[in-house]
């Protein structure tokens, strides 16, 4: 029995630290992506490169508010361009299972949708997952809108 004991002595010594450290990296690296620029601008575009999609002029923070100058998402139903992206998130009311965005203002959004030559008939209305918030946002704002039906990218 104390032969099991020293050896669970001797994990948790070795253990405890090399856990502790690698929490504490793990804490810095979020702060780094939350409230730097430099760690939006890896997040955002690490988030979209494989989609094919790009971030340009990347200002400010996930955490007192995010400035895009370009985002681009070729995705396989839409491809979509905005240019003038600001947002802004009260972060803290998450605690509170409430998603609280304060502003969400884009310059002007280009959404070019890929025509469907196979039309389902689906008769199922859509319906909303649940989740597990709620949100609410109090300022949006949209500069100019465009819509075009693309035959091919």
């Amino acid at each position: 029995m104390s032969h099991k004991r020293s050896w669970l002595k001797r994990t948790l010594i070795w253990a405890g630290p090399i856990i502790t450290i690698l929490l504490l990296v793990l804490a810095g690296f979020l702060y780094w992506v939350l409230t730097t620029t430099a760690g939006a601008r890896w997040a955002l575009v690490t988030a979209v490169r494989p989609l094919g999609g790009s971030v340009l002029e990347v200002s400010g923070s996930v955490w007192d508010g995010l400035r895009l100058g370009r985002l681009t998402l070729p995705l396989d139903q839409a491809h979509i361009r905005s240019s003038n992206i600001y947002l802004e998130v009260d972060w803290k009311r998450l605690l509170e299972r409430h998603l609280q965005v304060n502003e969400i203002y884009v310059g002007c959004l280009q959404v070019h949708v890929a025509e469907q030559s196979d039309k389902k008939d689906n008769n199922e209305p859509f319906s909303m997952p649940s989740i597990p918030i709620t949100a609410s946002i109090d300022k949006l704002t949209l500069g100019g809108l465009q819509i075009a039906q693309s035959h091919n990218w």
